[in-house]
Protein backbone atom coordinates (compact mmCIF):
# COMPACT_ATOMS: atom_id res chain seq x y z
CA UNK A 1 0.00 0.00 0.00
CA UNK A 2 2.79 2.44 0.90
CA UNK A 3 4.67 1.58 -2.29
CA UNK A 4 1.53 2.26 -4.30
CA UNK A 5 1.23 5.66 -2.63
CA UNK A 6 4.90 6.31 -3.37
CA UNK A 7 4.28 5.47 -7.00
CA UNK A 8 1.34 7.87 -7.16
CA UNK A 9 3.41 10.60 -5.51
CA UNK A 10 6.28 10.11 -7.95
CA UNK A 11 4.01 10.13 -11.01
CA UNK A 12 2.13 13.20 -9.78
CA UNK A 13 5.42 14.99 -9.12
CA UNK A 14 6.62 14.17 -12.64
CA UNK A 15 3.43 15.41 -14.29
CA UNK A 16 3.13 18.56 -12.25
CA UNK A 17 6.76 19.65 -12.47
CA UNK A 18 7.27 18.66 -16.10
CA UNK A 19 3.97 19.96 -17.48
CA UNK A 20 3.31 23.07 -15.40
CA UNK A 21 6.65 24.37 -14.17
CA UNK A 22 6.41 27.52 -16.28
CA UNK A 23 2.92 28.27 -14.91
CA UNK A 24 4.03 27.92 -11.28
CA UNK A 25 7.08 30.05 -11.96
CA UNK A 26 5.03 32.93 -13.33
CA UNK A 27 2.06 32.70 -10.98
CA UNK A 28 3.82 31.99 -7.68
CA UNK A 29 7.26 33.49 -8.08
CA UNK A 30 8.99 30.13 -8.31
CA UNK A 31 7.13 28.48 -5.38
CA UNK A 32 4.27 26.07 -5.84
CA UNK A 33 0.92 26.88 -4.19
CA UNK A 34 1.44 23.80 -2.05
CA UNK A 35 4.62 25.32 -0.64
CA UNK A 36 2.89 28.62 0.19
CA UNK A 37 -0.01 26.88 1.88
CA UNK A 38 2.30 24.51 3.74
CA UNK A 39 4.20 27.49 5.13
CA UNK A 40 0.93 29.05 6.29
CA UNK A 41 -0.15 25.79 7.91
CA UNK A 42 3.23 25.30 9.58
CA UNK A 43 3.10 28.84 10.96
CA UNK A 44 -0.30 28.15 12.48
CA UNK A 45 1.20 25.35 14.59
CA UNK A 46 3.52 27.70 16.45
CA UNK A 47 2.77 29.70 19.59
CA UNK A 48 2.14 33.43 19.25
CA UNK A 49 5.17 35.63 20.06
CA UNK A 50 3.44 37.03 23.14
CA UNK A 51 2.74 33.61 24.62
CA UNK A 52 5.11 32.50 27.35
CA UNK A 53 7.05 29.48 26.17
CA UNK A 54 7.94 26.76 28.69
CA UNK A 55 11.58 25.99 29.18
CA UNK A 56 12.94 24.25 26.09
CA UNK A 57 14.67 20.89 26.01
CA UNK A 58 16.58 21.92 22.91
CA UNK A 59 15.93 24.01 19.83
CA UNK A 60 16.49 22.91 16.26
CA UNK A 61 15.76 26.36 14.86
CA UNK A 62 16.66 29.87 15.85
CA UNK A 63 13.10 30.68 16.92
CA UNK A 64 9.44 29.79 16.55
CA UNK A 65 9.09 30.67 12.88
CA UNK A 66 8.21 28.54 9.88
CA UNK A 67 10.86 28.98 7.24
CA UNK A 68 10.76 28.44 3.51
CA UNK A 69 13.36 26.07 2.14
CA UNK A 70 16.46 27.30 0.38
CA UNK A 71 17.48 25.06 -2.46
CA UNK A 72 21.07 23.83 -2.74
CA UNK A 73 22.43 22.61 -6.09
CA UNK A 74 20.17 19.79 -7.31
CA UNK A 75 21.38 16.21 -6.77
CA UNK A 76 22.97 14.25 -9.55
CA UNK A 77 20.35 12.83 -11.86
CA UNK A 78 20.02 9.04 -12.08
CA UNK A 79 18.02 9.32 -15.30
CA UNK A 80 16.32 11.75 -17.67
CA UNK A 81 13.15 12.00 -15.58
CA UNK A 82 14.73 12.31 -12.15
CA UNK A 83 15.96 15.88 -12.63
CA UNK A 84 12.41 16.98 -13.35
CA UNK A 85 10.83 15.06 -10.47
CA UNK A 86 13.33 15.87 -7.74
CA UNK A 87 13.92 19.17 -6.00
CA UNK A 88 15.96 18.58 -2.87
CA UNK A 89 15.91 21.37 -0.31
CA UNK A 90 17.91 21.83 2.84
CA UNK A 91 18.29 24.82 5.11
CA UNK A 92 21.78 25.23 6.61
CA UNK A 93 20.45 27.11 9.65
CA UNK A 94 18.22 24.25 10.66
CA UNK A 95 20.46 22.73 13.25
CA UNK A 96 22.65 25.30 14.91
CA UNK A 97 21.51 24.25 18.38
CA UNK A 98 20.23 20.69 17.99
CA UNK A 99 21.38 18.59 20.93
CA UNK A 100 23.24 15.53 19.57
CA UNK A 101 22.20 13.30 22.45
CA UNK A 102 19.32 13.08 24.87
CA UNK A 103 19.81 14.18 28.46
CA UNK A 104 19.38 11.14 30.68
CA UNK A 105 17.74 13.10 33.53
CA UNK A 106 14.90 14.46 31.39
CA UNK A 107 11.41 13.15 32.06
CA UNK A 108 8.98 13.61 29.16
CA UNK A 109 5.35 14.62 29.73
CA UNK A 110 2.68 14.20 27.07
CA UNK A 111 0.71 17.18 28.39
CA UNK A 112 3.66 19.59 28.21
CA UNK A 113 5.29 19.00 24.81
CA UNK A 114 4.76 21.81 22.29
CA UNK A 115 5.92 22.59 18.74
CA UNK A 116 7.99 25.79 18.73
CA UNK A 117 9.63 25.64 15.30
CA UNK A 118 8.89 24.25 11.85
CA UNK A 119 11.42 24.04 9.04
CA UNK A 120 10.80 22.48 5.63
CA UNK A 121 13.36 19.89 4.53
CA UNK A 122 11.98 18.84 1.12
CA UNK A 123 9.48 20.17 -1.38
CA UNK A 124 9.36 17.46 -4.01
CA UNK A 125 5.80 16.37 -3.10
CA UNK A 126 6.87 12.73 -2.73
CA UNK A 127 4.70 10.58 -0.46
CA UNK A 128 7.23 8.76 1.70
CA UNK A 129 6.93 5.56 3.64
CA UNK A 130 7.77 6.51 7.26
CA UNK A 131 9.91 3.36 7.44
CA UNK A 132 12.21 4.97 4.85
CA UNK A 133 12.97 7.92 7.18
CA UNK A 134 15.53 7.15 9.88
CA UNK A 135 17.33 9.18 12.57
CA UNK A 136 20.92 8.50 13.57
CA UNK A 137 21.38 7.22 17.16
CA UNK A 138 22.57 10.66 18.28
CA UNK A 139 19.70 12.50 16.61
CA UNK A 140 22.03 14.75 14.60
CA UNK A 141 21.62 13.15 11.15
CA UNK A 142 18.67 11.95 9.14
CA UNK A 143 18.29 9.54 6.22
CA UNK A 144 15.28 9.95 3.95
CA UNK A 145 14.24 9.00 0.39
CA UNK A 146 13.67 11.02 -2.76
CA UNK A 147 12.36 9.47 -6.02
CA UNK A 148 15.08 8.30 -8.37
CA UNK A 149 12.90 8.31 -11.49
CA UNK A 150 12.91 4.53 -11.86
CA UNK A 151 10.00 2.10 -11.56
CA UNK A 152 9.48 -1.60 -10.98
CA UNK A 153 7.31 -2.92 -13.79
CA UNK A 154 5.56 -6.16 -14.67
CA UNK A 155 3.86 -7.61 -17.74
CA UNK A 156 0.09 -7.43 -17.56
CA UNK A 157 -1.38 -10.97 -17.47
CA UNK A 158 -3.16 -12.03 -20.66
CA UNK A 159 -1.94 -8.87 -22.42
CA UNK A 160 1.33 -9.69 -24.20
CA UNK A 161 3.58 -6.70 -24.64
CA UNK A 162 1.68 -4.56 -22.11
CA UNK A 163 3.79 -3.46 -19.13
CA UNK A 164 2.57 -1.65 -16.05
CA UNK A 165 4.41 0.13 -13.26
CA UNK A 166 3.80 -1.33 -9.80
CA UNK A 167 6.32 0.48 -7.58
CA UNK A 168 8.52 3.57 -7.53
CA UNK A 169 12.16 3.36 -6.44
CA UNK A 170 14.04 5.88 -4.34
CA UNK A 171 17.46 7.24 -3.63
CA UNK A 172 18.58 7.54 -0.02
CA UNK A 173 19.91 10.91 1.14
CA UNK A 174 21.64 11.98 4.35
CA UNK A 175 20.81 15.31 5.98
CA UNK A 176 23.17 16.70 8.63
CA UNK A 177 21.27 18.87 11.09
CA UNK A 178 24.41 20.59 12.37
CA UNK A 179 25.80 21.71 9.03
CA UNK A 180 22.64 21.68 6.91
CA UNK A 181 24.51 19.68 4.26
CA UNK A 182 22.85 16.94 2.22
CA UNK A 183 24.50 14.09 0.36
CA UNK A 184 23.29 11.12 -1.64
CA UNK A 185 24.04 7.77 -0.05
CA UNK A 186 22.48 5.29 -2.49
CA UNK A 187 20.81 5.37 -5.90
CA UNK A 188 18.41 2.59 -4.92
CA UNK A 189 17.42 1.99 -1.29
CA UNK A 190 14.65 1.60 1.25
CA UNK A 191 14.08 0.77 4.94
CA UNK A 192 17.36 2.34 6.21
CA UNK A 193 18.53 1.30 9.68
CA UNK A 194 21.45 2.78 11.61
CA UNK A 195 23.90 0.64 13.55
CA UNK A 196 24.03 1.38 17.28
CA UNK A 197 27.37 3.18 16.95
CA UNK A 198 26.12 5.35 14.07
CA UNK A 199 28.89 4.27 11.67
CA UNK A 200 26.97 1.88 9.43
CA UNK A 201 23.69 2.07 7.57
CA UNK A 202 21.80 -1.10 6.68
CA UNK A 203 19.25 -0.81 3.88
CA UNK A 204 17.46 -2.83 1.24
CA UNK A 205 18.06 -2.41 -2.48
CA UNK A 206 14.78 -3.54 -4.09
CA UNK A 207 14.99 -6.07 -6.90
CA UNK A 208 11.22 -6.51 -7.21
CA UNK A 209 8.16 -5.80 -5.09
CA UNK A 210 8.94 -8.49 -2.51
CA UNK A 211 12.73 -8.89 -2.42
CA UNK A 212 15.72 -6.73 -1.53
CA UNK A 213 19.45 -7.17 -1.65
CA UNK A 214 20.80 -6.22 1.79
CA UNK A 215 23.46 -3.51 1.59
CA UNK A 216 25.66 -2.08 4.36
CA UNK A 217 27.17 1.38 3.93
CA UNK A 218 30.21 2.37 5.98
CA UNK A 219 29.56 6.08 6.54
CA UNK A 220 33.18 6.68 7.52
CA UNK A 221 34.66 5.33 4.28
CA UNK A 222 31.71 5.44 1.87
CA UNK A 223 32.18 1.75 1.05
CA UNK A 224 29.06 -0.31 0.31
CA UNK A 225 29.06 -4.08 0.69
CA UNK A 226 26.31 -6.58 0.00
CA UNK A 227 25.44 -8.50 3.14
CA UNK A 228 22.84 -10.85 1.63
CA UNK A 229 21.05 -11.30 -1.66
CA UNK A 230 17.34 -11.68 -2.34
CA UNK A 231 15.83 -11.44 1.13
CA UNK A 232 12.28 -10.55 2.03
CA UNK A 233 11.53 -6.96 3.09
CA UNK A 234 12.05 -7.85 6.76
CA UNK A 235 15.49 -7.32 8.29
CA UNK A 236 17.23 -5.62 11.22
CA UNK A 237 20.55 -5.19 13.01
CA UNK A 238 21.41 -7.81 15.59
CA UNK A 239 23.96 -6.79 18.18
CA UNK A 240 27.14 -4.95 17.27
CA UNK A 241 28.01 -6.78 14.06
CA UNK A 242 25.15 -9.07 13.12
CA UNK A 243 22.01 -8.98 11.02
CA UNK A 244 18.75 -10.85 11.08
CA UNK A 245 16.53 -11.20 8.03
CA UNK A 246 13.91 -13.38 6.39
CA UNK A 247 15.14 -15.33 3.39
CA UNK A 248 13.40 -16.15 0.16
CA UNK A 249 12.22 -19.41 1.78
CA UNK A 250 10.24 -17.35 4.35
CA UNK A 251 12.53 -18.52 7.15
CA UNK A 252 14.53 -16.11 9.32
CA UNK A 253 18.31 -16.32 9.61
CA UNK A 254 21.11 -14.54 11.46
CA UNK A 255 24.25 -13.32 9.73
CA UNK A 256 27.63 -12.49 11.27
CA UNK A 257 29.05 -9.73 9.07
CA UNK A 258 32.66 -10.32 10.11
CA UNK A 259 32.79 -14.05 9.47
CA UNK A 260 30.03 -14.27 6.87
CA UNK A 261 28.51 -17.14 8.84
CA UNK A 262 24.79 -17.51 8.16
CA UNK A 263 22.72 -19.55 10.60
CA UNK A 264 19.03 -20.40 10.51
CA UNK A 265 16.84 -19.31 13.40
CA UNK A 266 14.60 -22.00 14.83
CA UNK A 267 10.97 -21.47 13.84
CA UNK A 268 7.92 -23.68 14.07
CA UNK A 269 7.21 -23.17 10.36
CA UNK A 270 8.03 -20.74 7.53
CA UNK A 271 6.41 -17.33 7.94
CA UNK A 272 3.13 -16.90 6.10
CA UNK A 273 3.88 -13.23 5.51
CA UNK A 274 6.41 -10.60 6.54
CA UNK A 275 5.48 -7.07 7.54
CA UNK A 276 8.60 -4.90 7.68
CA UNK A 277 7.25 -2.70 10.47
CA UNK A 278 6.44 -5.71 12.68
CA UNK A 279 9.77 -7.50 12.14
CA UNK A 280 11.68 -5.61 14.81
CA UNK A 281 14.55 -6.44 17.16
CA UNK A 282 14.64 -4.85 20.61
CA UNK A 283 17.42 -2.29 21.19
CA UNK A 284 19.29 -4.76 23.40
CA UNK A 285 19.07 -7.43 20.62
CA UNK A 286 17.51 -9.99 22.97
CA UNK A 287 13.93 -10.02 21.65
CA UNK A 288 12.20 -9.93 18.31
CA UNK A 289 8.64 -9.29 17.19
CA UNK A 290 7.19 -10.63 13.97
CA UNK A 291 3.87 -11.33 12.26
CA UNK A 292 2.93 -14.86 11.24
CA UNK A 293 -0.44 -15.01 9.55
CA UNK A 294 -2.50 -12.40 11.36
CA UNK A 295 -0.86 -12.90 14.73
CA UNK A 296 1.81 -10.74 16.31
CA UNK A 297 4.45 -12.70 18.21
CA UNK A 298 7.26 -12.01 20.68
CA UNK A 299 10.22 -14.37 20.99
CA UNK A 300 13.84 -14.57 22.13
CA UNK A 301 16.05 -13.88 19.12
CA UNK A 302 17.71 -17.30 19.22
CA UNK A 303 14.53 -19.35 19.59
CA UNK A 304 11.63 -18.03 17.57
CA UNK A 305 9.78 -21.28 18.20
CA UNK A 306 9.60 -20.24 21.87
CA UNK A 307 7.26 -17.44 20.90
CA UNK A 308 4.46 -15.76 22.84
CA UNK A 309 1.41 -14.33 21.11
CA UNK A 310 0.96 -10.61 21.69
CA UNK A 311 -2.07 -10.13 19.47
CA UNK A 312 -4.36 -12.28 17.35
CA UNK A 313 -5.59 -9.21 15.48
CA UNK A 314 -2.50 -7.16 14.62
CA UNK A 315 -3.63 -4.19 12.56
CA UNK A 316 -1.58 -4.90 9.45
CA UNK A 317 -3.33 -2.20 7.40
CA UNK A 318 -1.85 0.45 9.70
CA UNK A 319 1.06 -1.60 10.94
CA UNK A 320 2.12 0.42 13.95
CA UNK A 321 4.78 -1.17 16.20
CA UNK A 322 7.73 0.19 18.16
CA UNK A 323 10.12 -1.05 20.85
CA UNK A 324 10.68 1.09 23.92
CA UNK A 325 14.20 2.52 24.32
CA UNK A 326 14.77 0.27 27.34
CA UNK A 327 13.77 -2.93 25.45
CA UNK A 328 11.26 -3.77 28.19
CA UNK A 329 8.05 -2.95 26.31
CA UNK A 330 6.59 -2.95 22.83
CA UNK A 331 3.74 -0.74 21.58
CA UNK A 332 1.51 -1.85 18.72
CA UNK A 333 -1.92 -1.49 17.15
CA UNK A 334 -4.57 -4.15 17.50
CA UNK A 335 -7.75 -4.24 15.49
CA UNK A 336 -10.78 -3.03 17.42
CA UNK A 337 -13.93 -5.17 17.64
CA UNK A 338 -15.87 -1.95 17.00
CA UNK A 339 -14.97 -1.89 13.31
CA UNK A 340 -12.18 -1.94 10.72
CA UNK A 341 -11.43 1.79 10.99
CA UNK A 342 -10.69 1.67 14.71
CA UNK A 343 -7.68 0.25 16.46
CA UNK A 344 -6.48 -0.21 20.02
CA UNK A 345 -3.05 1.12 20.94
CA UNK A 346 -1.56 -1.39 23.35
CA UNK A 347 1.68 -1.69 25.31
CA UNK A 348 2.97 -5.12 26.33
CA UNK A 349 5.89 -5.76 28.64
CA UNK A 350 8.50 -8.43 28.02
CA UNK A 351 8.06 -9.58 31.62
CA UNK A 352 4.30 -10.16 31.22
CA UNK A 353 3.48 -10.15 27.48
CA UNK A 354 0.04 -11.67 27.95
CA UNK A 355 -1.06 -8.71 30.10
CA UNK A 356 -1.01 -5.94 27.52
CA UNK A 357 -2.34 -2.56 28.58
CA UNK A 358 -4.59 -0.47 26.35
CA UNK A 359 -3.29 3.10 26.07
CA UNK A 360 -6.31 4.12 24.00
CA UNK A 361 -9.26 2.07 22.78
CA UNK A 362 -10.90 4.43 20.30
CA UNK A 363 -8.20 5.51 17.90
CA UNK A 364 -9.09 5.74 14.24
CA UNK A 365 -6.57 4.97 11.53
CA UNK A 366 -3.67 5.09 14.03
CA UNK A 367 -0.17 4.17 12.86
CA UNK A 368 3.52 5.13 12.95
CA UNK A 369 4.18 4.74 16.69
CA UNK A 370 7.22 6.44 18.29
CA UNK A 371 8.58 6.48 21.87
CA UNK A 372 10.06 9.42 23.74
CA UNK A 373 13.72 8.87 24.74
CA UNK A 374 12.74 8.05 28.34
CA UNK A 375 9.95 5.64 27.36
CA UNK A 376 7.19 7.65 29.04
CA UNK A 377 5.38 9.13 26.01
CA UNK A 378 4.07 7.68 22.75
CA UNK A 379 3.67 9.74 19.59
CA UNK A 380 1.68 8.51 16.59
CA UNK A 381 -0.54 9.58 13.70
CA UNK A 382 -4.30 9.10 14.07
CA UNK A 383 -7.70 10.60 13.35
CA UNK A 384 -8.77 12.82 16.22
CA UNK A 385 -12.00 14.64 16.97
CA UNK A 386 -11.44 17.03 14.06
CA UNK A 387 -11.54 15.67 10.48
CA UNK A 388 -8.15 14.67 9.18
CA UNK A 389 -5.01 13.07 10.58
CA UNK A 390 -3.13 14.49 13.55
CA UNK A 391 0.11 13.79 15.37
CA UNK A 392 -1.02 12.71 18.83
CA UNK A 393 0.75 12.14 22.15
CA UNK A 394 -0.22 9.69 24.86
CA UNK A 395 1.16 8.72 28.24
CA UNK A 396 2.66 5.24 27.78
CA UNK A 397 1.15 4.22 31.09
CA UNK A 398 -2.35 4.97 29.84
CA UNK A 399 -3.07 7.54 32.56
CA UNK A 400 -4.75 10.07 30.23
CA UNK A 401 -6.45 10.33 26.86
CA UNK A 402 -4.19 11.14 23.90
CA UNK A 403 -3.86 14.80 23.01
CA UNK A 404 -3.17 16.47 19.66
CA UNK A 405 0.32 17.84 19.06
CA UNK A 406 -0.01 18.70 15.35
CA UNK A 407 -3.60 19.12 14.11
CA UNK A 408 -5.05 18.35 10.67
CA UNK A 409 -4.40 20.76 7.82
CA UNK A 410 -6.86 23.12 6.15
CA UNK A 411 -8.25 20.59 3.65
CA UNK A 412 -10.01 17.22 4.14
CA UNK A 413 -6.92 15.22 3.17
CA UNK A 414 -4.35 17.59 4.64
CA UNK A 415 -2.11 17.34 7.67
CA UNK A 416 0.56 14.99 9.01
CA UNK A 417 1.01 11.60 7.39
CA UNK A 418 3.95 10.08 9.19
CA UNK A 419 6.54 11.03 11.80
CA UNK A 420 9.86 10.04 13.32
CA UNK A 421 10.82 11.27 16.81
CA UNK A 422 14.52 12.03 17.22
CA UNK A 423 16.39 9.86 19.75
CA UNK A 424 17.64 13.13 21.22
CA UNK A 425 14.01 14.09 21.92
CA UNK A 426 14.29 17.70 20.73
CA UNK A 427 12.67 17.30 17.32
CA UNK A 428 10.39 15.25 15.12
CA UNK A 429 10.44 14.82 11.37
CA UNK A 430 6.85 15.06 10.18
CA UNK A 431 5.46 14.44 6.72
CA UNK A 432 2.88 17.12 5.93
CA UNK A 433 0.41 17.19 3.07
CA UNK A 434 -1.40 20.41 2.15
CA UNK A 435 -4.17 20.83 -0.45
CA UNK A 436 -3.26 17.74 -2.43
CA UNK A 437 0.16 19.05 -3.50
CA UNK A 438 2.00 15.92 -2.46
CA UNK A 439 3.71 15.54 0.89
CA UNK A 440 6.98 16.93 2.23
CA UNK A 441 9.21 16.46 5.24
CA UNK A 442 9.29 19.13 7.94
CA UNK A 443 11.48 19.37 11.03
CA UNK A 444 9.33 20.18 14.06
CA UNK A 445 11.27 21.57 17.02
CA UNK A 446 9.86 20.65 20.43
CA UNK A 447 10.01 22.37 23.79
CA UNK A 448 8.44 21.89 27.22
CA UNK A 449 9.15 18.21 26.68
CA UNK A 450 10.51 17.40 30.09
CA UNK A 451 11.40 18.28 33.62
CA UNK A 452 14.64 17.52 35.37
CA UNK A 453 13.14 15.44 38.15
CA UNK A 454 11.54 12.04 38.17
CA UNK A 455 7.98 13.06 38.90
Amino acid sequence: MKRFRNLIGAVVALLVLAGAAWLLESAYGGKSPGTQEALTFASSLLPTPAAASPSPVASATAGPTAQAPTAPPPPASPGPTATVAITLTATPAVSATVAPTATASLVYRADAIRVVGMKQLTHDGYVRDPDDVSWSPGGDRLVYPIPNGRLITETVPAQPGVVRAIAALSQLWLYDLKSGDSEKLADNGELPKWSADGRYLLFGAPTDTEHDNLEVLDLATGQVTQAAASVRRAFAWLGAGGLVAVGDDHRPFALDRQTGLRSALTVARPFQQELPVAFAVSPDSRWITFVDGRDLWLAPVGRLDGRTRLSDGFDEARGGLAWSPGSDRVAYNEESPRGPMESILEVASVAAPSQAMAVSRQLQDAYDINWSPDGRVLAFVALGAAPGLSVMLADAGGSAQPRVLIPPGPGPDDGPDGLRWSPAGAAMVVQLQVHGHGADLWLATLSAAATGGGQ
